[in-house]
C-alpha cells in the first residue's frame, strides 16, 4: 500500500513538474514572438505614431475640427474584442500584464498592415503602408480611410482641410500632425445607490507624411 501511494505522488509530481515546464516553454515562446513581431512594427511606418513613442507630442496637439477615428475604434480599454476587425487579426502574446502584445492582419493587395497594440488600459489602432508583412500574418482587406475621409496618400494641406490644422512636428524624413480628442465620460456604480462619476478618457489621433504623402493612420487613447 506504501509502495503504491509513493509511486501515486511520483507520478504525480513528475506529471505537474512536466505541465509546468510545458508551460515555461510556452510562455517563453510566446514572448518571443510577441517581440519578434514587436521588432518587425518598430520598422514600419506606423510605429512612428503610437503612444509609446508620440505621448508628449498627442497631449499637447490642437483638437481636431471633428472628432475621427478609423473603423469603429474606441479609447475605452478591452471594448474590441467582438469586433470584426479584432477577430479577423492574429494575436500575439506575452506573460507580462494581461498577456496581449500586439495583433494584427496584412492586406496583400494593397501592402497595408492594420496593428492593435494594447498597454494596461490604453491602446493604439494603426492603419500603416508596410514594405513585407512577417509568415502568418492573416490576409485581410484593411481600411485606407478614416470616418471623417482622411485616405493614405493624401498630401498634409488635404489631411488639415479635413481634420484642423493639427499639430505639426517634422523628424528627418518624416512629418507627423497630431490631434487630442480627450473627453469625459460617466461611469455609474451597480447595485444598491447609483452613483455617476466623471472618467477622463484620453483619446488621439495622428497621421505620418513621407515624402509629402499620408502613410500611416493611428487613433488611440484610454483611461
Amino acid at each position: 500500500m506504501t509502495t503504491y501511494v509513493r509511486g501515486a505522488m511520483a507520478s504525480l509530481f513528475i506529471a505537474f513538474a512536466l505541465t509546468a515546464t510545458s508551460y515555461r516553454v510556452l510562455a517563453l515562446s510566446a514572448n518571443a514572438d510577441c517581440e519578434t513581431f514587436q521588432r518587425w512594427f518598430a520598422r514600419q511606418p506606423g510605429s512612428q505614431l503610437i503612444l509609446s513613442t508620440a505621448n508628449d507630442f498627442y497631449k499637447n496637439s490642437v483638437r481636431p475640427r471633428k472628432l475621427d477615428t478609423v473603423l469603429d475604434y474606441s479609447a475605452f480599454p478591452l471594448s474590441h474584442d467582438q469586433a470584426s476587425w479584432y477577430k479577423a487579426m492574429k494575436h500575439y502574446r506575452s506573460n507580462f500584464g494581461n498577456g496581449r502584445c500586439l495583433a494584427g492582419f496584412y492586406d496583400s493587395a494593397h501592402k497595408m498592415a492594420v496593428l492593435y497594440s494594447q498597454y494596461g488600459t490604453a491602446s493604439d489602432l494603426t492603419v500603416t503602408t508596410v514594405s513585407s508583412a512577417p509568415a502568418g500574418l492573416p490576409i485581410h482587406p484593411a481600411p485606407d480611410r478614416t470616418r471623417n475621409g482622411v485616405r493614405l496618400g493624401m498630401t498634409l494641406e488635404q489631411v488639415t482641410a479635413i481634420d484642423g490644422p493639427g499639430t505639426l512636428y517634422s523628424n528627418g524624413r518624416y512629418r507627423r500632425i497630431t490631434y487630442n480628442q480627450d473627453f469625459k465620460a460617466s461611469s455609474t456604480s451597480e447595485g444598491g445607490a447609483k452613483t455617476k462619476t466623471a472618467v477622463d478618457v484620453t483619446a488621439y489621433l495622428g497621421f505620418l507624411f513621407v515624402s509629402g504623402k499620408l502613410v500611416a493612420i493611428d487613433v488611440g487613447g484610454g483611461v
